[in-house]
């Protein structure tokens, strides 16, 4: 028969095994730590009707930057704005949009998305037609925090 491995030897084993898992573990969690986060703002699909010079507006908070992603088709058309506090706070005063960060300008359709910092946002569907309403199906709507990996 073998020699068998002494008590030091399976021990000494012992440890390494669970130094391995641990490391294994500790990575897993940095890895999902790590990895950008998505926020639905709107079910995609979403179907309004929004009057002449009317707007629906989204607010959200994004806890780190990142990436706000659209898809939308309209009746009549539609601007996308995407608006900081103050942007906002100036739009409901004055009834129209004196600055934004992002804008799609008048569109029918389309997709689109921009980069954002970190904090309060308000992401605007504005009708700049006066004499008509139209309808709005937001496909889809959503925010993704910027992963720190891709910094590096």
């Amino acid at each position: 028969m073998g020699k068998q491995p002494t008590t030091a030897k399976k021990s000494k084993k012992k440890l390494w095994t669970g130094i391995a898992i641990a490391i294994i573990i500790i990575a897993v969690i940095v890895v999902i730590i790590m990895l950008p986060q998505r926020t639905d703002l709107a079910n995609g699909g979403t179907v309004k009707s929004v009057s002449g010079g009317e707007y629906l507006v989204v607010e959200f908070n994004a806890s780190s930057p990142g990436t706000i992603y659209g898809s939308v088709n309209t009746s009549n058309g539609i601007i996308f704005y995407l608006m900081n506090p103050g942007q906002y706070s100036s739009f409901v005063t004055n009834g129209s949009p004196s600055g934004y960060e992002y804008t799609t300008g008048d569109i029918s359709s389309g997709s689109f998305n921009t980069n954002m910092g970190s904090g309060t946002w308000y992401a605007i569907f504005y009708n700049p037609h006066l004499l008509f309403s139209t309808t709005v199906t937001v496909d889809n709507l959503y925010w993704v925090s910027s992963s720190p990996l891709s910094s590096i």
